[in-house]
């Protein structure tokens, strides 16, 4: 019997243990995370550090710096998507959650070109989360998107708000 107990609290320390260093790598790679030569392994430690941490408040932490990191990464830019949804459809009520639709919403614009779903993203989060500075910034973006760079179009647009 004592054995038995010896031998699950061995378990037990060694899961603790591999938490423990894989969070450790994960904070490395988050302050590196301009480094993506090795991106797999960094993602493997990313995904599983976030894994670890389900019921944790670094669940968050570590599936923005996966999406942050996927962002970067030529072709990653729907893993990074699927994990900012992921937070805001799990945690819509936590301060992250605007974070999570801005970041989607500049990675379908930028990085896909995809301005439609970008425009349709920010709706969301201008609708849901008005009093953010996320939203504020969102509706600004928003703004570009629809009517582009052309100075032309923006100055009627003023001389319209204008008009009584």
């Amino acid at each position: 019997m004592i054995k038995n107990k010896f031998f699950f609290l061995c378990l037990i320390i060694l899961a603790f243990s591999n938490c423990q260093e894989s969070h450790s790598k994960s904070e490395k790679i988050i302050l590196k995370s301009t480094d993506t030569r090795n991106f797999h392994e960094n993602l493997i430690v990313l995904e599983s550090s976030a894994a670890s941490s389900m019921n944790d408040s670094l669940w968050v932490r570590y599936m923005l710096a996966s999406g942050d990191y996927q962002a970067q990464i030529p072709g990653r830019a729907l893993f990074a998507i699927r994990n900012y949804m992921a937070i805001y459809d799990s945690l819509p009520d936590r301060p992250e959650a605007p974070l999570a639709l801005f970041a989607s919403a500049i990675t379908f614009g930028e990085e896909l070109d995809d301005y439609s779903r970008a425009i349709k993203t920010l709706g969301i989060l201008t609708d849901g989360y008005p009093e953010t500075k996320y939203a504020k910034r969102g509706s600004e973006y928003r703004e570009m998107l629809i009517f582009g760079k052309d100075s032309s179009l923006l100055q009627k647009i003023h001389k319209w708000q204008q008009i009584p």
